[in-house]
């Protein structure tokens, strides 16, 4: 009987420590695969499409401003 019950409770002590480890590993590859995404590089939009056989560039009212005015030395 005794060796029964300590059977019991190491196997469960195995399986406890089997599943910690299986989350840990699990949550690693989560957290890893998340810290990727945010130290991935920031895509521009593209401002640069095609019209009838033609390139036309797109820019915000900010880059027209500061376009439309003359260099200042």
């Amino acid at each position: 009987m005794k060796s029964v019950i300590r059977i019991v409770i190491l196997s469960l002590a195995v399986f406890i420590v089997a599943g910690g480890l299986v989350w840990g590993f699990l949550a690693g590859r989560g957290e890893q695969a998340a810290e990727a995404e945010r130290e991935s590089p920031v895509k521009a939009p593209s401002r640069v499409t095609s019209e009838n056989g033609q390139t036309v560039l797109a820019f915000d009212d900010a880059a027209q401003r500061a376009t439309a005015s003359p260099p200042q030395f």
